[in-house]
């Protein structure tokens, strides 16, 4: 089989590990990285991480880590046979119109999701929004339609897609 090694952030990381756990379909357990950014989905959420670097493009999935620097890690990754879907055509735009939205903790998650319905007129799930808590980031989130998925921007060149709840 075909590996590669990248080398991405320790917060980058605990993203993708939280996003692909073992326990969802082992479709969502792979990252599917493109000219300019790693993916990874668990049906609910999708991240999109800016690389800036000369991958080999496909689906991956991860088998190995090993530190690289105090702030970065080295992942060995093995061509995946697996189709990744086309995530472009579920990126929602960024529009004029943000808000600042901080998932840090229980309140902060509570306040975000108040602040998201009023901003967006749609209901967002609390225990999807907690999986960005331990990562005590500062997100932008960008205006969409009602029951739209909304994007979700970070500093640490990452952009979120979450959706909504169905009703």
């Amino acid at each position: 089989m075909e590996t590669q090694k990248i080398m991405i952030t320790q917060h980058q990381l605990k993203v993708i590990r939280t996003i692909t756990k073992k326990e969802t379909r082992e479709a969502l357990q792979n990252i599917k990285i493109d000219k300019d950014n790693i993916v990874c989905t668990n049906g609910r959420i999708l991240i999109v991480i800016k690389h800036g670097q000369d991958y080999k493009q496909g689906a991956w999935r991860i088998i190995g880590e090993e530190k690289s620097a105090i702030t970065h890690r080295m992942l060995t990754l093995e061509r995946s046979d697996l189709e990744f879907p086309d995530y472009t055509n579920v990126m929602p735009a960024q529009t004029k119109e943000s808000i600042k939205i901080l998932l840090e903790d229980e309140y902060s998650v509570s306040r975000s999701m108040f602040d998201l319905e009023k901003f967006t007129g749609s209901t967002f799930c609390y225990t999807i929004l907690n999986t960005f808590a331990p990562f005590k980031l500062s997100w932008t989130a960008y205006k969409a339609d009602k029951d739209k998925a909304v994007l979700l921007v970070c500093d640490e060149d990452m952009q979120a897609i979450v959706l909504p709840f169905r009703k």
